[in-house]
């Protein structure tokens, strides 16, 4: 017996045109990525090789874009990476973004971060390698360093 079930990907898809991004773009997903089929990943997102994106997870470059997630990252259930505003008649709103490498994101997510259960990282925001953030914390205008623990509940 065949115990494969297929799933369509109606939960990958590109963002609504709006007032403030009148764009359609379809996230770029590397094909050794994981998008769970209850997890959501919407617009302007980029997800690195190995990247894991568990159940009821939501990962939206709509309103604030584009969110970048580097590779090895783990974005565990019910997690929320999310923007302000990053443009308005596109032009760029400078302290709704961060910079990295000259360019600029939303939400910027660096190599080998863990994003434990039902943490919210709403940009502008950016997250260094090798950093653990914690169960229900929120990160909202934020940059936060290479090798750091933020602890659970933590704003």
């Amino acid at each position: 017996m065949n115990n494969v079930i297929a799933f369509n990907t109606t939960h990958i898809h590109a963002n609504v045109r709006t007032s403030f991004n009148p764009f359609e773009k379809l996230p770029e997903i590397h094909d050794t990525a994981y998008v769970h089929p209850l997890a959501a990943v919407i617009g302007n997102i980029h997800l690195g090789k190995r990247v894991m994106v568990a159940p009821a997870a939501s990962v939206r470059g709509d309103e604030g874009q584009p969110i970048w997630v580097d590779d090895d990252v783990n974005i565990q259930d019910c997690v929320v990476l999310h923007a302000l505003e990053t443009h308005i008649n596109g032009v760029l709103i400078r302290e709704a973004v961060v910079e990295v490498d000259g360019e600029f994101y939303g939400v910027y997510i660096s190599p080998r971060v863990s994003l434990a259960h039902q943490c919210q990282v709403h940009g502008p925001a950016y997250i260094g390698s090798d950093t653990f953030v914690g169960m229900q914390s929120l990160v909202f205008r934020a940059t936060v360093g290479n090798n750091c623990v933020i602890e659970p509940r933590s704003e």
